[in-house]
């Protein structure tokens, strides 16, 4: 059995922690083959005293400081002090399964894989009407795109990403580390050079982890408005447009769809109506795929304002990524 190494960074995830350090700790991969590594971008929550308590019955538990604050800088701590032949980086914002390393690290082996990982069902800490909506929007392929370790796979295949991923030690010294710069989008940048160098990723059906989606509409769109600012600025810092896959841009092109017409028609009016007439197309298209999955309740209009955050959310961050972006370049 291969000795594994699991990388948790966290800043403040007291409301997270407990329950994903427990699903490790309670599976199935023998206890003196595994070390869990916290690398704690100095929380000043609970989660410092979370990961003592539990420390206290589990000698496999070290805690690493994180004076960066950041999540690469976190990855690549983890990762300096590490010692397994496997290396996961996972989430405190997740449940872990019993079986979910061991199945990894045999899909490893078995596929000779740089790096493998499984399907992400996302799940809400609340049952709101709110935090369902969430879930049903981060579920679906017309929400996330074409991120199928969200959707789901039938069988093994290769991708250019996965969320959670067992990696081969070897693959940190092929293709190097993090990048420090990247405060978002770390893994998705380490990922795809992994499979631009020739390394293989693959996603496997029968591997499932339990992500933990933000609850509030207000929580969903900062998250989303980040995940889009950094979508162009990894761009910035990689010196790459291909970085990322395409999928990351399409709500920019949505948001400029909308907005670019509004501005011009201060001076053509028509162009307004341009822009209501593709809202309007967008709210038939997403009540379709409402009615498609049978969801005739109190529910409805939540979803669709879900499917509105998260698309216009993640698009105006990467407008505004753009003009970070400039600004940047121009100092």
């Amino acid at each position: 059995m291969n000795n594994i190494s699991i990388i948790i960074p966290t800043r403040n995830e007291e409301k997270y922690l407990f329950t994903c350090i427990n699903s490790i700790i309670n599976g199935l991969y023998p206890k003196d083959k595994i070390e869990i590594i916290i690398v704690d971008g100095l929380s000043d929550d609970s989660t410092i005293e979370i990961v003592n308590n539990l420390s206290k019955n589990n000698e496999n538990i070290k805690l690493i400081t994180n004076y960066s604050k950041t999540t690469p800088y976190a990855l690549n701590l983890g990762i300096e002090n590490s010692t397994g032949e496997y290396i996961f980086i996972v989430s405190a914002h997740a449940e872990y399964p019993e079986d979910y390393f061991f199945k990894l690290v045999e899909w490893a082996n078995k596929l000779n894989a740089d790096c493998v990982g499984g399907v992400l069902k996302t799940k809400t800490l609340k049952k709101t009407k709110t935090a369902n909506a969430i879930q049903f929007v981060l579920s679906n392929k017309w929400g996330v795109g074409n991120a199928i370790f969200r959707t789901g796979v039938e069988n093994v295949f290769e991708v250019d990403t996965v969320a959670f991923g067992c990696y081969h030690r070897s693959v940190f010294d092929k293709y190097g580390k993090f990048n420090q710069y990247l405060i978002r989008n770390q893994d998705i940048e380490f990922n795809l050079r992994i499979k631009k160098s020739g390394g293989t990723i693959f996603i496997v059906p029968d591997v499932s982890a339990i992500y933990y989606a933000r609850s509030t509409f207000r929580e969903f769109a900062k998250n989303n408005f980040q995940n889009g600012l950094w979508n162009i600025l990894t761009v910035y810092y990689t010196k790459k447009i291909n970085s990322l896959s395409f999928r990351h841009f399409v709500p920019l092109g949505f948001v400029l769809s909308i907005l670019l017409p509004l501005v011009f028609s201060l001076y053509y009016f028509p162009l307004f109506f341009f822009s209501i007439g593709l809202l309007i197309i967008y709210i038939i298209f997403i009540s379709n795929i409402i009615l498609f999955k049978k969801i005739r309740n109190s529910n409805y209009h939540n979803i669709i304002f879900a499917f509105f955050i998260l698309h216009f959310s993640y698009g105006i961050g990467s407008l505004i990524g753009i003009l970070r972006m400039i600004k940047l370049v121009l100092k």
